[in-house]
């Protein structure tokens, strides 16, 4: 073998005699495989068939730069933690002073971001870095260095081979030291947004673009720019010139000024960018929420004037029309699928339904004025589109895009006797009861007609496909029926566990596929919190708590209106994981009571802290401005088959104090908490080697390390 330690090494003999007695011939059989300096080495061997011999030349490849480096992906990064905030503020303040009072809205906008903009160019750094060595310290580097030199000058050198191990073993080291103090940093202190970005790259790892080409009807697509393209055309559709539209935009347009058009406050803009997410997804104009946070009051005041004014001369800037959007694949399983609901409202539908509101004149004109003119383009492998101008739709994620399409469906032809329907922007559910299936879907399929006619009316279409139908029953022999429910001649699909906006039913009501699909939600983020810290290592016992209680228990605890009739046997499933999750956190061994697990994380064992939320969860019911306050005290039914929320109302009613007003609901809330605990602390067991409760414990704990909190005292009271 070719510079193989070994002195009698006859493996490539044994090789050569396997090719010689095949059909295939050596490609590379005077010629080497790469060449790195002065140095030729063939540590691979190419044949090819006999058809081929004399069609292949062999050609070593020069590697001119070290195996180490690789190129970083060609894309900007923004390292906001060495920007300079301090300059930041001060460069805009200085600038916004000098500023006038704007008379232009569009002017305005342009010169709030040309001074955005050169500040954050200033004080955010922000480059690529062409060559890059991951993860490769400087010891090793000099080493590398050494090991390639001494390759260059004799291949066979035995150092070769003790280099390259010392490399690997600091490579090792630095990796591994760099993940412990990259925990350290992860803290529910100052390290919040470090402990969120390491979860959310545990629980959903990058995945390399596995896609050479896109295929778009009969064209097959390589190339990003014209890809992106296709992609802006598939987004955002130009239907016919629209006639009804245009004469409503007339009337519209043609609505008096207003005297006094309403205006924002300083303090309303403050707030609004305070409760705002800092989000760091760059738009269009080239300006992100975090900037706008780092604003002192010059640039708050200059940004309520450019939004006043705004509302004053009913004009919204071109650069806030303007959309991004990246291809992506997603389903949403629901009762009634609308395909591609948020992009087809019709304008001149929808501009008709504002007009009939009862809003202030000026924002209907607003409104108007911000749904016209819009403008997306894609951004598809770093390669970006021209601007393409949206004449239909409503914009997915904006503030307003749900209440907009809300108003839009506000004319849905009502069910008749029997049927309930439930809608909420593009999710709508049907629910009809009766005694024989037949029926039932004989009922549903008449209005569903009713609900086609309405929905190709408004530009909308129903899939069939992605819709599902589900038949809850307590009666075995249905549960595998198929229901005959038909959509525009198709028929929607028949499904035992259909997921409605994030819950899970089944066919019987007993939650019991919510639960399941809980316990694996719950199993995969009790992974993440094992990367997070062992025994002798990583985030402390505090960080790990919060990190389950937002990445697991907000799993257990969403939606529980099912929780009343969830079995025993399921919330024990539910409850080992959560176990799970407090014994990595805590580091207790397994054997200890469980009792002792929720007595030190002072978290309630699940199926307590669910009945406590539906407790308050009812209790709101009760209030009037409550979507379901008109279910609250209606009769039962004669025969209970399953446990629902309405047979806690009984509870609710020691909680509840008329009239239930703000201060009331907040009293009740507190009285159903600490009930809860109290019920759930007078419930837990004695601590067996005490004979007593546990007592709490010390302040002083939390400034140990994790070694000497888990291990050390752990491996006492298990001895004990």
């Amino acid at each position: 073998m070719w510079h193989s330690a070994l002195g009698n090494d006859q493996r490539g003999t044994a090789l050569s005699e396997q090719i010689d007695s095949s059909t295939f011939c050596t490609v590379n059989e005077d010629a080497s495989t790469r060449i790195r300096g002065e140095c030729h080495s063939s540590p691979d061997i190419t044949i090819v068939s006999p058809g081929l011999t004399n069609d292949v030349t062999w050609q070593p490849v020069s590697i001119s730069r070290p195996i180490d480096f690789i190129t970083s992906e060609r894309r900007t990064f923004v390292n906001h933690k060495k920007a300079d905030w301090p300059g930041f503020r001060e460069f805009t303040n200085h600038r916004f002073r000098e500023l006038p009072n704007p008379s232009d809205v569009r002017v305005a906008e342009r010169t709030f971001r040309d001074i955005i903009t050169p500040a954050a160019a200033r004080h955010i750094p922000a480059g690529r870095i062409t060559e890059v060595t991951p993860n490769f310290p400087a010891e090793a580097m000099g080493l590398a260095n050494e090991r390639d030199e001494l390759r260059r000058i004799n291949p066979n050198d035995p150092r070769v081979r003790e280099l390259t191990l010392e490399v690997n073993r600091l490579v090792d080291e630095h990796k591994r030291n760099k993940w412990l103090n990259h925990l350290k940093s992860c803290n529910i202190g100052a390290g919040i947004g470090e402990l969120w970005a390491t979860v959310k790259s545990l629980s959903n790892p990058r995945r390399r673009e596995d896609r050479t080409s896109v295929t778009f009807g009969d064209v097959t697509l390589t190339d990003p720019k014209r890809c992106a393209s296709y992609f802006n055309r598939q987004f955002v559709e130009h239907p016919e010139s629209d006639r009804a539209k245009r004469r409503v935009l007339r009337r519209i347009r043609s609505l008096p000024a207003e005297e006094e058009p309403p205006q924002f406050t300083m303090d309303d803009v403050a707030n609004a960018i305070r409760n705002a997410k800092s989000s760091k997804a760059l738009g269009p104009d080239g300006i992100y929420m975090v900037m706008l946070k780092q604003l002192d009051e010059p640039g708050v005041e200059y940004f309520t004037k450019v939004l006043n004014l705004s509302l004053s001369t009913i004009i919204v800037p071109e650069v806030w029309k303007m959309g991004r959007r990246r291809p992506c694949d997603s389903t949403v399983m629901v009762a009634l699928d609308l395909s591609n609901a948020f992009d087809t409202v019709w304008h001149s539908t929808l501009f008709e339904e504002i007009e009939q509101t009862t809003l202030r004149p000026s924002l209907k004109r607003w409104i108007v004025n911000y749904m016209c003119g819009r403008q997306s383009y894609v951004e598809f492998r770093n390669k970006k589109t021209k601007s393409r101008r949206v004449k239909q739709g409503v914009s997915q994620g904006g503030v307003i895009s749900p209440e907009l399409f809300n108003l839009y469906l506000s004319c849905i032809p009502p069910p008749p006797d029997g049927i309930e329907i439930v809608t909420y922007a593009d999710d709508c559910t049907i629910l009809v009861s009766g005694t024989y299936p037949d029926d039932i879907c004989e009922r549903l399929n008449n209005y569903l007609t009713d609900l086609t006619t309405f929905f190709h009316s408004r530009n909308m279409q129903i899939s069939a496909t992605k819709s599902t139908a589900t038949l809850f029953t307590t009666w075995t022999a249905q549960f595998g029926r198929e229901l005959n429910v038909v959509v525009d001649g198709s028929r929607i699909p028949t499904t035992n566990c259909p997921k409605i906006l994030g819950v899970t039913f089944d066919t019987t009501f007993t939650s019991c596929a919510h639960a399941t699909t809980i316990c694996d939600k719950l199993k995969s983020r009790n992974k993440v919190l094992k990367s997070l810290a062992g025994s002798t290592w990583g985030a402390d016992k505090e960080t790990l708590l919060t990190t389950y209680n937002a990445i697991g228990r907000s799993v257990v605890s969403y939606a529980p209106v099912w929780s009343p009739r969830l079995c025993d046997t399921n919330w024990k499933k539910i409850q080992t994981c959560q176990n799970a999750a407090l014994r990595t956190a805590t580091g207790c061994l397994l054997k200890s009571s469980v009792d002792h697990l929720h007595e030190e994380t002072t978290i309630l064992p699940v199926k307590q802290h669910n009945e406590m939320l539906s407790l308050q969860y009812l209790l709101g019911c009760y209030r009037v401005t409550h979507p379901n306050h008109h279910l609250v005290g209606r009769p039962g039914t004669y025969r209970q088959i399953r446990k629902d929320i309405h047979a806690l109302e009984g509870e609710v009613q020691r909680c509840r104090r008329e009239p239930l007003d703000q201060q009331a609901y907040r009293a009740g809330l507190n009285s159903i908490h600490t009930d809860a605990v109290a019920k759930a602390l007078s419930n837990y067991s004695v601590n067996k080697v005490l004979e007593i409760h546990s007592p709490s414990i010390a302040a002083e704990e939390r400034q140990l390390p994790r070694q000497t909190r888990v291990c050390s005292f752990r491996r006492d009271i298990a001895v004990a």
